[in-house]
């Protein structure tokens, strides 16, 4: 295991410290020595269950669509990244919602501001953006819809846009019920 412990490292983390009126407390490597990152409070139970609740909503993908663009839907800090998915993969996805195919339950968390942090379905969310908003894909690989291969949204016909924007997708969003409620 590499070490540096210079003494100029020592005097300057240790003249950091000194500088603050608080003692920052360390966290300890496994050789039980401090690791020069601040110790964080552990808490296993980070909210009251009481002052939560789980709602299921129905939004419309067209509501959606104007809340990714709002960037009132956004990607949960826990989450692995976007765009994960290739376009044959995305591409069945929205081959599914033009054939009304019910697709699984997104879950979020829902914030003050009503923004939705996905904490599951991040790559379907990530499909729909890339194929509705930012148009940065043609469809390939179907599976039941060929004549729709090698169409972007703007390709497709006012009726199969129509049934993609009213197209129902189904959260269940964690909340945090207000102090006052």
């Amino acid at each position: 295991m590499c070490q540096n412990n210079s003494k100029y490292d020592q005097d300057h983390i240790e003249g950091d410290l000194g500088e603050q009126d608080e003692q920052i407390e360390e966290e300890l490597g496994a050789d039980g020595r401090p690791v020069g990152v601040e110790k964080e409070e552990f808490t296993p139970y980070p909210f009251d269950v009481k002052k939560i609740s789980i709602v299921l909503r129905q939004i419309s993908l067209s509501n959606i669509v104007r809340r990714i663009q709002r960037g009132s839907i956004i990607q949960a800090e826990i989450q692995r990244r976007a765009d994960l998915w290739k376009t044959g993969m995305k591409s069945r996805l929205i081959e599914s919602i033009i054939l009304k195919i019910p697709l699984p339950f997104f879950y979020a968390s829902e914030d003050i501001n009503g923004t939705l942090h996905i904490i599951d379905g991040l790559q379907r969310i990530s499909a729909i953006r890339g194929y509705l908003v930012d148009k940065k894909f043609k469809l390939k690989d179907l599976e039941f819809l060929s004549e729709l291969e090698g169409k972007k949204f703007d390709d497709l016909d006012e009726e199969l846009k129509i049934r993609i924007d009213e197209t129902e997708l189904h959260f269940r969003s964690c909340i945090q019920l207000r102090s006052d409620a």
